[in-house]
This record gives C-alpha cells, sequence and structure tokens, in this order.
C-alpha cells in the first residue's frame, strides 16, 4: 500500500531525472557541435590551401603555353620572311628565264626567216616595209640621242622595233645570239627616223609609204566641242585630232581669238622695227660668249613662255 508521502515523491524525482537528462544530452550535442565544427575547418583550410596551389599550377601551364606561342609566332615571321625572299628570288630566275628563252625564240626565228621578211609581201609593202629587227632600249637610246628625256625603261617597254624599207637596208651582223646591237641593227641604214610613242591602250600606229611630212597625224573618236569639253566616244568614227586634244578627248589648247591676234601683231611690229638694232646690240655680247670655239655657235633653249621672255629681252 503507497503512503502519501511516497505518492508526493514520485513526481518530484522523474522531473529531476528529467532535467538531468536534459543537461547531459545538451552536453553531448554540443560536444558533437564543436567536434563537427573543427572537422569543418580543418577541411576548409585545405581546401583553401589546395586551391591556391591550383591557382600557381594553372598560371605557371598559361606562362609556359604563352611563352610557346610566342616563339611559334617568331619562328612563323622568320619562316614567311624566308619565303617571301625565296619568292622574290624566284621572280628574279623566272623573268631571266623567260628573256633568255624571248631571245633563244627570237634568234631561232631570225635564222628560219632573217629579220621576219616572210611577214611582209614585196608587192604591197617593198618600198617602206620588208623586215624588222628588235634592239634593246636602253642601247637604242644611248646610241641615238633623241634630245628628250626619256621614261624608264620597264617590264612591256625595253625593246624598240626596227622596220627596214628594204633588204639592202638589213643588219649584216646575224643575231644568233640574242638580240643585236643599236649598232649593228642599224649598220646598212642610211637614214633613221625615231618615232616616240606613249604608252596609250587600244591605240593603232600606221606606217603609210608617202612623201614625209614629218609630222605625226592624231585620229580619235570625238565629237565637236570647245575648249576644256569633250570626250571619247566608241560609237564615233575616227577623226584628225589636233595636238591639243588630250586621251580623255577633251582639248587643252585655246585657239586665240581676234582681239589676242591683233594685239601679238601689234607686238610683232615693234619687234621687227628694233630687230636691227638688237642684233647690232647683241652681236659684241655673243662674239664675248662664242670666245675660242671653233664652231662659232651660240645655243640658246626656250620652253614655252621662254620664249615671250627671250623676245622681250630682244626688243
Amino acid at each position: 500500500m503507497i503512503t502519501r508521502s511516497q505518492k508526493r515523491s514520485t513526481p518530484r524525482q522523474s522531473s529531476v531525472a528529467w532535467i538531468v537528462m536534459c543537461f547531459a544530452s545538451s552536453g553531448v550535442a554540443l560536444y558533437f557541435g564543436l567536434l563537427i565544427g573543427w572537422h569543418t575547418g580543418q577541411a576548409s583550410n585545405v581546401s583553401g590551401t589546395r586551391g591556391f596551389e591550383d591557382a600557381v599550377s594553372e598560371t605557371s601551364k598559361l606562362r609556359d603555353l604563352l611563352k610557346k606561342a610566342t616563339a611559334d609566332s617568331e619562328r612563323q615571321a622568320m619562316q614567311i620572311s624566308e619565303l617571301r625572299k625565296r619568292e622574290k628570288d624566284l621572280e628574279i630566275q623566272l623573268s631571266a628565264a623567260s628573256n633568255a628563252n624571248n631571245d633563244k625564240h627570237s634568234a631561232s626565228s631570225e635564222s628560219a626567216s632573217p629579220h621576219h621578211a616572210d611577214i611582209f609581201d614585196e608587192s604591197h609593202t617593198g618600198k617602206f616595209a620588208s623586215g624588222l629587227q628588235f634592239v634593246d632600249r636602253d642601247d637604242f637610246a644611248t646610241t641615238f640621242d633623241s634630245g628628250v628625256p626619256l621614261d624608264e625603261t620597264t617590264k612591256g617597254n625595253d625593246r624598240v622595233l626596227i622596220l627596214y624599207s628594204d633588204p639592202k637596208a638589213f643588219p649584216t651582223k646575224k643575231n644568233e645570239e640574242g638580240l643585236l646591237s643599236a649598232v649593228d641593227a642599224t649598220s646598212n641604214c642610211k637614214n633613221l627616223h625615231v618615232v616616240l610613242t606613249h604608252d596609250r591602250q587600244e591605240q593603232c600606229i600606221a606606217i603609210m609609204g608617202q612623201y614625209e611630212s614629218f609630222h605625226i597625224q592624231k585620229f580619235m573618236r570625238v565629237g565637236d566641242q570647245g575648249f576644256g569639253k569633250g570626250k571619247t566616244d566608241a560609237n564615233l568614227p575616227l577623226k584628225y585630232a589636233s595636238r591639243g586634244h588630250q586621251q580623255n578627248g577633251r582639248i587643252s589648247a585655246k585657239i586665240p581669238s581676234r582681239d589676242a591676234t591683233r594685239e601679238h601683231w601689234e607686238n610683232l611690229v615693234s619687234y621687227l622695227q628694233t630687230l636691227d638694232k638688237a642684233l647690232e646690240d647683241l652681236e659684241p655680247v655673243l662674239k664675248q660668249v662664242v670666245g675660242d670655239d671653233e664652231n662659232n655657235t651660240v645655243i640658246v633653249l626656250v620652253c614655252n613662255f621662254g620664249q615671250s621672255e627671250l623676245l622681250f629681252n630682244c626688243t
């Protein structure tokens, strides 16, 4: 039988036991929390250390790759430079081989048909064109001074074409070893006419047997335009063009007006009236300039408006 005092002590004992259990579980939880925290910190430190080491390793690899790429770029640049140099050497060799082949072909053609006479028909052009010969442009220009500043010899303009009127003008020496010199190519020419022509596109040059005018006539496909106007038109027929016509068909030289012509006539009258006096004044000056020159010659060169200054100085 449970007494009254026993009934009172049972709840008190159970409460104490419950409190003890709570403290014990809290201690255990605290211990496990500290233990987990300590392990987490250790793992974090290890992870941080490994991340730094990995970054250093990756940076080192990138630097190695960069060095290798730089070395490869320099090596490629050197290879490109060598290839370009080789390309230039090959171009020079190819040009020399091409020239040698052309000279050889020219020589072989000459042996079969001296001075290409087979392309001319004596019954049609025998009085003014019976053969032809090519010579070096620089050699020709050195041998025969045309009196004008010459353009530079370039590819497409390094030969001079010589036409022979009849077989008697053919050179005595055969070009068995390439081109003839300008002296040899003209050894039997009693007269040599030199025609200078510009490297215009779509241009034709006609040689016609006729009494010599020593004037090159020019025909162009242009209409009737005034000064500073005009253009070429492929649909128009070729018509005589003046020296003032430019390549594009425009007229660069203006025809003097009637008033300008009369003004110059008056200046010419003044010049003619004072000519004798001017010559009398110039004679002692010219004798002093000539000095002991056996040719007794003074050459005065003027260009464009320079003749106007010379004219006024003489008056």
